[in-house]
């Protein structure tokens, strides 16, 4: 097929370019020296011209343009462009002659399309934020509020991959995508007010996006410095969700109008047609992946997963019959409930302000009565007493590892681990009852009373699922073993058959409840309960616990995953993240495993295509100025690897998906398709970049410690606290020992160096 550029006197006599590819809208773009001069808000002045000489030799067209403001400063340009099948690129180097005191530019290209498309018509991608339409808070920079004002504009440092594209009604496409990110910025710049205008010639973070032009049609493109346009609150780092009313703000970013200064990128344009936007989402990750070529640290994967097993069995509390691992605990101190905000001015640092409450003391004073040291003004402590099953807590799951690792070791030390796994399933069972319907997903270590983490009574589909589907793999490896657990087996059918008579005609089960009855009737976490009915079917040789799976699995697919997104596991129903992927991905496996239907592996395929969208491929440095003692991302370590939480965080990154190692290498497994083994092993090896090790514990207590999360956007490199979760360790360690269980040959071959 293959692109084709055309070089056109413009209106002015200088040259532009058309790209009438037969499989693309017209993409035309008749000024391709784009300059913006920002001297303050009042005198912003955006300049075009088109190239005053255009040169092509062998396969490389090179293109010159002047852009004068009228002043002093000139901005020399000299771009290259290149095509390769259907990718076309562009090498850009500007030169500044001349200096305007207190002035900064960016440089953009921007191709628009024939004026007949119309927004409301094309469907957006930009990874980890936008999947067709909106399906995100308002204000985040994918959301609503972007889409009806007639714009996305995003800079890449928040993107797992700097790409975007369009979608167009006739199924064809163009893509844009930074193919040289340096992404570089400063404490100034990253801590900065979005209203704030930055400076500086050390920026090297792009931006991308695209608009309604003003004669009709779409422009998109990139440009950088990452200037953009936004929402006041528009959901950078955690807990910002935004809604409703907000102030449009342009968060200025520039480098200076310099005489010598010289900016340089390249990007990439790729067009193609597509029958659906899965398909598109697809080529377009493939591209990006393929072009960006990221490569991961090994790790000796023996040592992180005895370290993350020791650490792990060292939270845990026990008191009178019961065993578990206290909720929050600080990644630093090793004090429960103890946030630890890096860069504290910027940061949302969560403590409780004035008199310390009663409630607390008095959780202090049980906390140093059974050896634990704890902050008494610590925030959020109602948390820390609890042992939570399942999303954050997973302590089935706790329990699972501390089992398979007791099996490898007849020491005293693998004595323990089963003593304490035993503990931590018996204590679940005993306190947490699940007939005649679920008394919670959480009890409190201190009493032994049911409940949530925050709501008595309250529990999840998703939190309760996902431990009971491990529960069903703990009594399957144990019976395989010779050891029978008819009470943990009664626990688990208890939850499932409440389970079905919660499903509804079309497939579906609803996301909360308390005390039984329905709070939340969203049915965006239906994929949550699959695994556990095909395995719940398995087990018992019932087929209603595989019918409701298939029921469950199709709903899951009509309603959002045949328009290839996921949404509602990380708590609002309406918001696209990765995990609603991972859980989705896990669900079409177990169907195809079990009924080997065909239709469930291009359905797991679709979600695997999703979820990995939301890995970083690319690596983001840490702030020019920033010390290492304010960053929770230390500087030098690889970013490749981590992985956005949540459509809404935008720019927020957590390592969740190193608990789907063994699900991409099933994927392989079973589609021979090499590029999901790739997945795998980033996923096992990038993922430990700032896992603490003996002799690499970075500022953080010792080795398995980790914090839960941080920010690869404005503020980048901290986190909203430096706490620890149980999930973080148990994912670790699902990602090594589920492959390891899954494919010995294929463990001991993505553990090796490449």
């Amino acid at each position: 097929m293959g692109a084709t550029v055309s070089f056109v006197r413009n209106p002015a006599g200088e040259w532009g370019i058309e790209i009438p590819n037969k499989s693309v809208p017209l993409m035309k773009q008749y000024n391709p020296a784009q300059i913006m001069v920002f001297q303050g808000e009042e005198n912003v002045e955006d300049l075009a011209a088109g190239y005053q000489s255009v040169q092509k030799e062998g396969n490389i067209v090179t293109a010159k343009a002047k852009v004068a403001d009228g002043s002093e400063a000139i901005f020399d340009i000299e771009d290259q462009w290149t095509i390769s099948g259907d990718a076309l690129s562009l090498t850009r180097k500007v030169n500044v002659n001349g200096t305007k005191d207190s002035a900064g530019f960016y440089s953009a290209i921007r191709l628009s399309t024939a004026p007949e498309v119309r927004w409301e018509d094309v469907d957006f991608l930009a990874p980890g934020l936008l999947y067709g339409k909106p399906h995100t808070s308002a204000r985040a920079a994918g959301g609503s509020m972007y889409y009806d004002a007639g714009y996305f504009s995003i800079r890449e440092d928040v993107l797992a991959a700097p790409l975007f594209g369009l979608l167009f009604q006739d199924d064809n496409w163009v893509l844009v995508l930074d193919l040289e990110p340096e992404g570089s910025t400063t404490l100034e710049e990253t801590t900065a007010q979005a209203s704030t205008p930055i400076i500086d010639e050390r920026i090297k973070f792009g931006a991308l996006g695209a608009n309604k032009a003003t004669a009709g049609g779409i422009e998109m493109g990139f440009w950088l410095p990452g200037t953009t346009n936004e929402f006041a609150g528009g959901g950078f780092g955690f807990g910002m969700r935004g809604g409703g009313t907000a102030t449009p703000v342009v968060r200025h970013r520039y480098n200076p109008v310099k005489d010598g200064f010289t900016q340089s990128y390249k990007v990439g344009f790729l067009f193609g047609k597509s029958d659906s936007f899965r398909d598109m989402e697809r080529e377009a990750w493939r591209w990006a992946w393929h072009s960006l070529d990221p490569k991961v640290e090994t790790v000796d994967v023996d040592v992180m997963r005895k370290t993350l097993i020791d650490h792990l069995a060292d939270r845990i509390l026990v008191v009178d019959d019961r065993a578990g691992i206290p909720f929050v605990i600080d990644a630093v101190s090793g004090r429960p409930g103890s946030y630890r905000p890096s860069l504290r001015s910027y940061s949302f640092a969560v403590r409780t302000q004035g008199p310390v409450p009663q409630e607390i003391k008095e959780l202090a004073a049980w906390a140093e009565s059974v050896g634990v040291e704890m902050d008494s003004n610590a925030a959020e402590l109602n948390l820390w007493p609890k042992i939570v099953m399942g999303f954050c807590g997973k302590h089935v799951e706790v329990g699972e590892q501390l089992l398979m690792e007791s099996d490898r070791d007849d020491s005293q030390r693998g004595q323990r681990l089963k003593e304490l796994g035993l503990m931590i399933i018996e204590s679940l069972i005993k306190y947490v009852p699940m007939s005649p319907y679920p008394a919670g997903e959480a009890y409190d270590i201190r009493y032994g009373i049911p409940g949530s983490a925050r709501t008595e009574g309250a529990f999840t589909l998703r939190s309760l699922s996902e431990d009971m589907r491990i529960m069903m793999d703990i009594i399957h490896r144990e019976k395989s073993l010779g050891r029978q657990h008819p009470e943990w087996l009664k626990w688990a059918r208890d939850y499932t058959d409440w389970l079905l008579t919660q499903q509804r005609g079309n497939g579906s089960f609803p996301m909360n409840w308390i005390n039984g009855e329905v709070t939340d009737s969203a049915g965006s976490c239906t994929y949550a309960a699959v695994p556990l009915l095909v395995k719940m079917s398995e087990e018992t040789g019932e087929k209603k616990y595989l019918e409701s799976a298939i029921r469950a699995g199709d709903y899951v697919w009509n309603s959002t995953g045949s328009q290839c997104v996921y949404l509602g596991a990380t708590g609002n129903s309406n918001v696209a993240d990765k995990e609603s992927g991972m859980l989705s991905l896990e669900a079409f496996l177990a169907l195809y495993e079990n009924t080997k239907d065909n239709k469930w592996l291009e359905r797991a395929k679709s979600a695997g295509d999703y979820t990995e969208s939301w890995i970083w491929i690319w690596n983001v440095p840490m702030p020019i100025g920033a010390s290492y003692e304010d960053l929770g991302w230390k500087p030098g370590v690889p970013t490749i690897g981590v992985n956005g939480i949540g459509s809404n965080d935008v720019g927020g990154v957590d390592q969740y998906l190193d608990w789907a190692v063994p699900s991409y290498a099933r994927l392989y497994k079973y589609t021979g398709d090499e590029h999901y083994l790739e997945v795998a092993r980033v996923l096992l090896h990038g993922t430990k970049a700032m896992l603490a090790l003996l002799g690499r514990t970075y500022d953080l207590l010792g080795p398995g410690w980790q914090q839960e999360h941080w920010k690869m956007g404005p503020v980048r490199g901290v986190g909203a606290h430096r706490t620890w979760l149980p999930w973080v360790s148990v994912n670790h360690l699902h990602g090594i020992t589920g492959l390891e269980e899954f494919d010995p040959d294929l463990f001991q071959q993505l553990s090796k160096e490449k």
